[in-house]
């Protein structure tokens, strides 16, 4: 399995919302299921400079994403890491670090 690790796009809207509002990717998390595309797209389009944001894709889909919000001001040292893999492709690699994954293969 090839994955492309790659900034996000507004094309992945569509993908993320999908992702965002599934069963696993919900569960322990204070997000309700009910994103819309449109409000995702809106995300990815006013997404600020201290976030860097980066989708998992296999075969041309977006099945992960890993985001990094960085503080501002006093909290600038700070940051914090958001991770989703698709309920579908979990248990999958994908959340594996790519070195880790090519020494193994």
């Amino acid at each position: 399995m090839d994955v492309i690790i790659r900034t996000v796009r507004l094309e992945d809207a569509e993908a993320l919302q999908e992702m965002r509002t599934r069963p696993r990717c919900v569960w322990g998390t204070l997000q309700l299921p009910t994103l819309t595309v449109e409000r995702v797209r809106n995300q990815i389009a006013e997404m600020p400079e201290t976030v860097h944001s980066f989708v998992a894709e296999v075969d041309g889909r977006a099945v992960g994403q890993i985001s990094l919000h960085l503080g501002r001001g006093r909290s600038a040292h700070c940051g914090q890491i958001g991770m989703m893999v698709h309920d579908d492709d979990q248990g999958r690699g994908i959340d594996v670090d790519r070195s880790e994954r090519d020494r193994s293969e």
